[in-house]
């Protein structure tokens, strides 16, 4: 399943000693994460933060890789599920023939 990561940094709770370590560390990290295929694409946010698309299949996977950012502890992260629109959309046709939404 692919999950939406969304990660902005709110306290210097990473503990890395400056600003070129911390783009060294998490620039290796991404690198090691986007060629495992484990995060899809990543994105930065220009006001501070980043967006990535993760894939996994468990709770466990699902949390072992949103904690694989060295700044997860100084960070507020939510995560969204997420689906390809085109087969969502194609698929909420028959959905909502079987459902009645009230």
């Amino acid at each position: 399943m692919k999950f939406l990561v969304i990660a902005k940094q709110v306290s210097n709770g990473h503990k890395l000693s400056s600003s070129q370590d911390l783009s060294r560390v998490l620039n290796e990290a991404l690198s090691a994460a986007l060629s495992d295929g484990s995060i899809e694409a990543a994105y930065a946010i220009i006001a501070g933060g980043f967006a990535y698309i993760l894939n996994a299949d468990s709770a466990e996977e699902l949390a072992r890789n949103v904690r694989f950012n060295p700044l997860f502890r100084s960070s507020s992260v939510e995560i969204l599920p997420v689906s390809d629109a085109r087969m969502f959309l194609s698929q909420m046709g028959s959905f909502n023939q079987a459902v009645t939404l009230d």
